[in-house]
């Protein structure tokens, strides 16, 4: 028993040498193959966008260190090699005879395993201090080669490289912008919200261009804001309507529009309804200028419009909050990506820097003030809240206060917007009398640059003081055929409307 412990110990020392240098073999095989595929991948890089070269890189030396390791574990050397070692230096193949009758017990077995013994461990000084090979030049100067070349290709990269390098730090920014709109998602519980954030995630997922992403984020906050644009303007009717309910004593109804409910809207309308034929002319009135009837022809079928109107109405004004919420989510998201492309020096393109402008500039200011003067002759002043002063010229502020005062008196600030009979006249440019040709082009956008052509500077002309009333008019009809011309969206010929609905000189 002696015996065979003693040998497998002279056994295990050498095999545990093999398996050293034949783990040190491997190892510089497979650093061969890496640094060669490594060097293939950015030669390949410098014809060829690759954005993902660490993915590629990371998934062929994991496959290969796999296969490697696997390779090894089937080749390394065992007892058997290592007899076969001795035997190079014992002879007549001792060890390796030793080995195969171990577990034999007939005499000439256990005297050939002792000689064996004598003869390894006059040798084992020998074997253990034999010249080890741990180094193989090819595999290991070749793969130094490749790596000294590899370093030279990335320290020098070109076009192609640099290009993937800033489309990965793009890919990266958008990304992180996910994030943040997946932990604003999980943060949310309205599902108008939830379901603008769902659609600005999938619009970014994969998106590997920043400004293609910071389009879509615009994209998405311009539709919002139109759409609460539209919901203001559908609180204003709201309102409207309730006014008009109020003047013609509908409280009950007037009330439930107000609480924004429903059920007694519905309730309220179903006694209106039969109620009809004991209305008063002026509650006809008021009702017929709701549904836009005529007077003394209401019937049921005008309540029915009546009912979806203001049901209509309800549905959106309770929507406005929410839309507001989600544009100004998405308004963030843009400026925050803006924000992180400017730090990585992605300059974003022209348009939508000047959109991201034009958005911080339509935010509401202190106070805005204009001016307009004229000789007069007789003193006098009037308060802003709306009463009538008695010079000819004025002075408004768009903070509220407002003033009005000739030359030879003074003036004292109002609460309102300054609707004295002062000045009601503008200054306008004057244009050369010629042909007015209007060019429409509705052709595709094409890709490119965008670019710029200018002529020489054409006449000058002073301006020409005319009465607001006759500008206003000129101006709402250019609008209107342009308008027409481009064909808008019906929402935003509607606010175009409110709009000069809001400044028409008539409307004072």
């Amino acid at each position: 028993m002696d015996v065979q412990k003693t040998f497998y110990s002279l056994l295990k020392k050498v095999k545990l040498q093999l398996q050293v240098e034949h783990s040190a073999k491997e190892f510089q095989y497979l650093l061969l193959a890496c640094s060669a595929f490594i060097l293939c991948l950015f030669i390949f890089a410098r014809f060829y966008v690759i954005i993902d070269t660490n993915m590629f890189i990371s998934s062929f030396v994991s496959i290969t260190v796999i296969f490697f390791f696997v390779r090894f574990w089937k080749t390394k050397s065992g007892f058997k090699q290592a007899a076969q070692f001795y035997d190079q230096y014992c002879g007549e193949d001792r060890a390796s005879t030793a080995l195969a009758f171990m577990d034999d017990k007939e005499m000439v077995h256990e005297l050939q395993r002792k000689d064996a013994l004598v003869h390894m461990k006059k040798a084992e000084i020998s074997v253990l201090k034999r010249k080890k090979k741990y180094i193989y030049p090819l595999p290991l100067y070749l793969s130094i080669f490749f790596i000294i070349l590899t370093s030279l290709i990335i320290l020098y990269p070109n076009e192609k490289m640099a290009e993937a390098k800033q489309q990965k730090k793009e890919r990266a920014i958008v990304q992180e912008t996910v994030k943040e709109l997946e932990k604003l998602f999980k943060e949310k519980t309205n599902p108008i919200v939830k379901k603008t954030i769902e659609t600005a995630m999938v619009d970014l997922k994969g998106m590997k261009n920043a400004d293609e992403a910071l389009k879509k984020l615009n994209k998405q906050s311009s539709e919002l804001m139109l759409k609460k644009t539209q919901s203001d303007e559908n609180n204003a009717e709201l309102t409207r309507a309730i006014k008009q309910l109020e003047a013609g004593k509908f409280h009950e109804l007037a009330k439930a529009l107000h609480e924004n409910n429903k059920d007694l809207m519905e309730s309220e309308l179903e006694k209106l309804r039969e109620q009809l034929s004991q209305l008063t002319n002026e509650q006809k009135e008021s009702l017929a200028q709701l549904i836009q009837s005529e007077l003394g022809d209401l019937s049921s079928e005008h309540i029915n419009l009546l009912k979806d109107q203001l049901s209509n109405m309800l549905d959106k004004a309770s929507q406005s909050t929410q839309l507001a919420d989600s544009q100004k989510i998405m308004q963030t998201a843009s400026e925050s990506l803006l924000e992180k492309m400017l730090e990585n020096n992605i300059q974003p393109s022209t348009t939508i820097a000047q959109n991201q402008n034009n958005e911080k500039g339509n935010s509401p200011k202190g106070d805005e003030t204009n001016s307009g003067s004229q000789t007069g002759q007789q003193n006098g002043s009037s308060i802003g809240n709306g009463n009538e002063g008695q010079g000819e010229s004025g002075n408004s502020k768009g903070n509220g206060n407002s003033s009005n005062s000739s030359s030879n008196g003074s003036s004292t600030p109002g609460n309102g917007a300054g609707l004295g009979m002062g000045s009601r006249e503008l200054t306008i440019p004057e244009t050369v009398d010629g042909k007015v040709n209007i060019e429409k082009d509705s052709g595709e956008m094409g890709e490119g640059k965008p670019t710029e052509h200018g002529e020489g500077n054409g006449p000058v002309l002073k301006g020409s003081i005319r009465p607001y009333e006759e500008v206003y008019n000129q101006y709402e009809k250019a609008s209107r055929e342009s308008t027409n011309r481009l064909q808008l969206p019906s929402e935003l010929e509607s606010i175009v409307k409110n709009y000069f609905s809001e400044i028409n000189p008539d409307r004072e």
